[in-house]
């Protein structure tokens, strides 16, 4: 026979080995839903990073077309642009505020005494461009696209210039040359991001 006060005893450690099981399987559930609902998080930002990606290669693409047929880039686009930069930096967050108020000059401002020592050389649109896309991408990655747009931009002038398709106080459009290089930046940082 076994003592009243062991059977208690018993109970006791049952019922109690009991509610831990049932409070460990609560947090398992807990830790469940709010793990579904931080995927869902997840892949809403995941799905918002996407289509501003594609929003802001569009935008791109566009002016590239137009600069190139037309060697303007319209004020509206450049301003989709910085809008976009701005859209940007709430769903990419990864560049600093202050990072995208630098980039606005960063490039923006040596075009432009460029453009007006060397006249007919750049454009007011290529200059907004890079104003536009500091927003984006902020000073560093910005530089980095300006640098690698005018790279492109030189090879394809000097190809021009050796196949005797331009003479050299010839101009060509410089902006799709410059969205190549915004293109990439922001190919290669953010969607290493989103990876």
């Amino acid at each position: 026979h076994i003592p009243i006060s062991y059977a208690v005893f018993c109970l006791k450690k049952k019922k109690k080995m009991l509610e831990d099981v049932i409070e460990k399987k609560n947090v398992i559930e807990l830790n469940s839903k709010l793990n579904k609902n931080s995927a869902i998080s997840r892949s809403q930002g995941e799905y918002m990073r996407v289509i501003t990606m594609i929003v802001i290669v569009s935008i791109l693409l566009v002016i590239s077309i137009i600069d190139f047929k037309i060697k303007i880039i319209p004020n509206q686009l450049n301003v989709l642009l910085f809008i976009s930069g701005i859209w940007s930096g709430f769903v990419f967050q990864e560049v600093t505020f202050l990072s995208r108020f630098l980039g606005v000059f960063s490039v923006s401002i040596p075009m432009f005494i460029l453009a007006i020592l060397c006249s007919g050389g750049l454009g007011g649109g290529d200059v907004k461009l890079m104003a536009a896309s500091g927003v984006l991408l902020g000073i560093k990655w910005n530089i980095f696209a300006a640098c690698a747009g005018l790279l492109l931009g030189g090879l394809y002038g000097f190809f021009l210039l050796i196949t005797k398709r331009a003479k050299r106080k010839d101009c060509f459009a410089l902006g799709p040359f410059l969205c190549i290089g915004i293109a990439v930046v922001v190919r290669s940082c953010f969607l290493r991001i989103l990876l």
